[in-house]
């Protein structure tokens, strides 16, 4: 004994929304040697920021030309140090990544991030 066929007219369209945007974690030239020392064997952060920069860009690019949207966060290295030693993980590629999205959400909601005691500034 089988199913009985359904009406697929009887279903709402589901709309697609906009897709999410790709969180892209920014970095400023001044702060770059700073991450460097964060991270020293991050394969993701090149010797320059100029070869970061291009790399960066390429990857924007690519995803742009995909369809998908980019969204920069710059981060802030000494912020960044706090994260991890209050999360208590080493700095490397993937936190930087995760607390690259943790920033945009915390900045999104308009939020003090939980890393942060208060009074810290």
């Amino acid at each position: 004994m089988g199913y009985p066929q359904m009406d697929k007219s009887q279903f709402p369209k589901v709309k697609k929304g906009p897709k999410s945007p790709r969180i892209m974690g920014w970095l400023r030239r001044d702060d770059y040697q700073t991450f460097k020392r964060l991270s020293p064997d991050d394969p993701d952060l090149p010797d320059t920021y100029d070869e970061w920069l291009k790399l960066a860009s390429e990857q924007i690019n690519n995803l742009k030309a995909n369809g998908i949207v980019v969204k920069k966060v710059t981060i802030d290295p000494e912020e960044f140090a706090v994260y991890c030693r209050a999360s208590g993980i080493n700095p490397n590629t993937h936190t930087r990544a995760a607390f690259t999205v943790a920033t945009e959400r915390f900045q999104r909601e308009g939020r003090t991030p939980t890393w942060r005691r208060p009074g810290d500034e």
